[in-house]
């Protein structure tokens, strides 16, 4: 189960970066020069969890089907950031702007596909506690990714109440009630940071936080 919350982990950051920096360009008043940095600093996100996502494939054991798509991503985001010609079309004149939209239309371009095979196969060779355990991961890295905003319209946090519900039965009490607490809020369209902070404080005291490596 560890193997696979690590998992879900390294998968999502790139996405969740991604999310971050699409919502900070949007509620932040930033130079240029910021949002180029901010960028920056996203893409070396994206490549860092792509390559952590990788080697953890390749530990498990993942057909080759399943490891491609990340691979790939990690061959793009190691050469220069290509300006895309809808960059050039949508901010012309800019060069730092078009580093900021590039670096989206990339990390769009290159995102692995959401089309169940991992989940498949994670769930048919390490099993249905293990599905549940990268699916934490992937709520985990969400709350911790620090995106500006209401958390009820973050991505994936309303999988905290099936969370709750389809909790394996060695799952300790403080993950569950945590998770139970953001699902209860959610549903009154209330979500405290507190609660949020106790679910990563209890995921991380049985899982460790991959993201503090």
């Amino acid at each position: 189960m560890e193997q696979a919350y690590s998992l879900g982990i390294s998968v999502y950051a790139p996405t969740a970066s991604v999310v971050r920096l699409d919502q900070t360009l949007k509620t932040a008043k930033l130079s240029s020069a910021d949002m180029a940095r901010k960028a920056s600093e996203t893409r070396a996100i994206e490549i860092g969890h792509y390559r952590r996502a990788l080697a953890q494939m390749r530990r498990m054991n993942a057909p080759d089907n399943v490891v491609q798509p990340y691979a790939s991503a990690i061959v793009i985001l190691s050469a220069p950031l290509v300006i895309t010609d809808s960059a050039k079309t949508e901010v012309p004149g800019d060069p730092l702007a078009q580093t900021v939209w590039s670096t989206l239309d990339e990390a769009e371009r290159i995102a692995p596909p959401n089309d169940g095979l991992l989940e498949a196969w994670l769930k048919l060779t390490q099993g249905r506690d293990a599905l549940w355990a990268y699916h934490l991961g992937e709520t985990i890295v969400v709350a911790e990714a620090g995106i500006p905003g209401d958390p009820q319209e973050w991505p994936l946090i309303d999988a905290t109440g099936l969370l709750a519900q389809t909790a394996p039965a060695t799952t300790p009490q403080p993950i569950t009630d945590a998770l139970k607490r953001v699902a209860d809020e959610l549903k009154r369209h209330k979500i405290y940071s507190g609660d949020i902070q106790a679910l990563t404080d209890a995921v991380a005291d049985v899982f460790g936080n991959p993201l503090a490596r």
